[in-house]
C-alpha cells in the first residue's frame, strides 16, 4: 500500500482507502464524515457509536456483530469487510474480532467508544503501517521452503490434474506425468 496505494472497489469503480480509518473503522468523527465510501446515511448511522455508553466486555465477540451493531452494516460492507477479506479468510460474521482485528478490540474494550479511542491511540500513535508484508512478497516464503528441503526434488509452478492414494504414498498427476510419491504439499490460491 505505501508503494502504489490500496483501493476498494466501491459504486462501480476503485477509490483509495480513505484517510484517518484503523482497518475499515474511523478514527475519529472528522474522518468519517469526510469518507464518500459510506452515503450519508450510512455515515450518520456510524457516528452515532460515539454515544455507546459502555465498552465492549466479557467474551469475544464476531467482527460482524461487534461492527454492525456499533456501525452499522454500511460500515461493514463497504469497508470493515472488503479491508479485512485482504489479509483473514472468513465470513465476518464467523471472524473473532480479538483475533481479526486485536488492535480494534483492544481499543472497544479501553473505553466507550471505539470511535474516540481510536482517535486516541492515533494520537498516541506507534507509527506501525496497517499492514506488513514479506519484502519481495509472498513467493520468497515458497522459494526459501523449497530451497530447504534436502533429499527431496521439489516441483513448483507444476500445475496437478489428479492426486490419489496409493498405498502408503500419493499418485500424482501433474501434465503428462504420473509421479508416485511419499508425501505431497499442496499450495493453492486463496
Amino acid at each position: 500500500p505505501d508503494v502504489i496505494g490500496a483501493n476498494i472497489y466501491s459504486g462501480g469503480r476503485l477509490r483509495p482507502l480513505p484517510d484517518g480509518f484503523v482497518r475499515g473503522f474511523p478514527a475519529s468523527p472528522r474522518a468519517l464524515l469526510r469518507c464518500r465510501h459510506l452515503t450519508v446515511r450510512g455515515r450518520i448511522r456510524a457516528l452515532a457509536e460515539i454515544t455507546s455508553r459502555s465498552p465492549l466486555d466479557g467474551p469475544d465477540v464476531s467482527l460482524g456483530e461487534f461492527t454492525w451493531t456499533r456501525f452499522g452494516t454500511e460500515l461493514l460492507d463497504r469497508l470493515v469487510d472488503p479491508i479485512l477479506a485482504a489479509s483473514r479468510s472468513g465470513r465476518p460474521d464467523e471472524l473473532s474480532l480479538a483475533a481479526a482485528a486485536p488492535e480494534i478490540d483492544s481499543a472497544a474494550r479501553s473505553g466507550r467508544s471505539l470511535l474516540r479511542s481510536l482517535g486516541e491511540e492515533r494520537v498516541r500513535g506507534d507509527g506501525a503501517p496497517a499492514f506488513y508484508g514479506l519484502r519481495g512478497g509472498m513467493s520468497g516464503l515458497v522459494h526459501a521452503l523449497a530451497s530447504s528441503l534436502r533429499r527431496t526434488e521439489v516441483r513448483t509452478s507444476a500445475p496437478v490434474r489428479a492426486l490419489r492414494r496409493a498405498g502408503t504414498g500419493w499418485e500424482v498427476g501433474a501434465g503428462d506425468d504420473a509421479l508416485a510419491v511419499d508425501r505431497v504439499m499442496l499450495a493453492l490460491p486463496a
